[in-house]
């Protein structure tokens, strides 16, 4: 047999490790982008996001459940989780032993945590005992210091563990929250000071699991 027949004989074979080489070639790349697409940019499951659709802090809890987008009422079941103050985004996950928690408020600033599950049969207890309202019954500004004499009024038997006061001033200072010193004087009485007095909008009083009760002030405190 001469060269010519010999290199005409062998071609087949050429040919099929040839395209044996690129299958096992190609099975690779599609192996590697298989898997750079089963995580996004901040390594986070496809799958995951397509389930958070739009939702803003997803990236934020990965490996977790979102449970609602729009945590922003007593109509989601882990509102007590977003009640503190009001929000423009909540958005609640499940992470296993912890809720994720996600918020922006009304001036743009976010908070991310996790919170300790707690039994849900008791915490909807907590929250419907803490249910209330706050009523001022006398306000003065003393030395640039607010002293409010405030009557909260509750459904159960709700501690409160806390008072806090929102204050405000024009178009172009954002709300703050401040702490506030109180004094329980009985009966639903409590003396609240916080150290300012200028454009308060609201009263918060702080149940217990941080459950909030909310009065909103219409009127500013004037020395």
């Amino acid at each position: 047999m001469n060269k010519k027949n010999k290199k005409i004989k062998n071609l087949p074979v050429f040919m099929f490790l040839l395209l044996v080489i690129f299958g096992l070639l190609l099975f690779y790349i599609i192996g590697v982008l298989v898997q750079l697409g089963e995580k996004s940019g901040n390594g986070v499951p496809v799958n995951y996001i397509n389930q958070a659709g739009n939702a803003e802090f997803a990236s934020y809890f990965p490996g977790c459940d979102l449970i609602d987008e729009h945590c922003l009422s007593s109509k989601c079941d882990q509102y007590f989780l977003c009640n503190d103050k009001k929000y423009l985004v909540c958005e609640v996950y499940d992470c296993g032993e912890d809720f994720g928690v996600g918020t922006k408020d009304e001036n743009g600033k976010t908070n991310i945590e996790k919170k300790i599950k707690q039994d849900r049969e008791k915490v909807i207890k907590m929250v419907n005992k803490c249910k209330g309202e706050v009523e001022i019954i006398d306000s003065v500004c003393e030395n640039e210091k607010l002293k409010i004499q405030a009557k909260v009024t509750t459904a159960g038997d709700c501690k409160i563990e806390a008072f806090m006061a929102a204050f405000g001033g024009d178009q172009a200072e954002s709300k703050s929250f401040i702490s506030a010193e109180f004094s329980d004087l009985g009966n639903n009485l409590y003396t609240v000071k916080a150290d300012r007095c200028d454009n308060i909008l609201e009263l918060i009083a702080v149940g217990e699991g941080g459950v909030s009760i909310k009065k909103i002030i219409e009127k500013t405190v004037e020395e």
